[in-house]
């Protein structure tokens, strides 16, 4: 399993909806095809809500920002729990509420210091990444991994989800 979280506030997941549903595609979509085994979630951090899109479950996903956008401008916006196919939308308190709901055998976190990101997915089963659209972040239990350059969220995943498609990690 696959997890990625991107964490930012309210007004900075709208302004920067492209980032944002970029974020979403490269989580979830293979050419032709829905991710089964992965997971996207979306961490509202200032009004604690979590938007989770399961791979496994979602529909009507395409690659473009349009289509990835309706669906988590839906998210946002509904009082619904499930306001669409494949996506759930919790109340959580912060991102240990998040990381309790799986089981992975690793959390990874963007850093500027760490392991080489091609270093530390060899060998990984399920995983938890985290990324975050403006500010670092600090979990103590999470292995901090580097990029050679400077990247946006969505084009770590896209590195992350090859190197795991390339070891053939589900």
């Amino acid at each position: 399993m696959r997890i990625f979280v991107l964490i930012g506030e309210e007004n900075e997941i709208i302004n920067r909806k492209g980032i944002v549903s970029r974020f979403v595609v490269a989580s979830l979509l293979i050419s032709r095809s829905i991710r089964r085994n992965a997971i996207s979630c979306i961490f509202l951090n200032n009004i604690k809500k979590a938007i989770f899109l399961y791979g496994s479950n979602i529909r009507q996903l395409r690659a473009d920002e349009s289509s990835a956008w309706g669906i988590i401008r839906k998210a946002i916006k509904s009082s619904h729990k499930r306001p669409h196919s494949g996506v759930l939308v919790e109340k959580v308190n912060d991102i240990e509420d998040i990381l309790k709901k799986f089981k992975v055998s690793k959390i990874f976190v963007r850093s500027n210091i760490g392991v080489d990101v091609e270093k530390a997915i060899l060998g990984t089963g399920s995983f938890i990444y985290l990324t975050s659209l403006s500010s670092s972040i600090h979990y103590r239990e999470a292995i901090p991994i580097f990029f050679r350059s400077n990247l946006r969220p969505e084009q770590e995943v896209v590195i992350i989800n090859i190197l795991c498609d390339r070891a053939g990690i589900s």
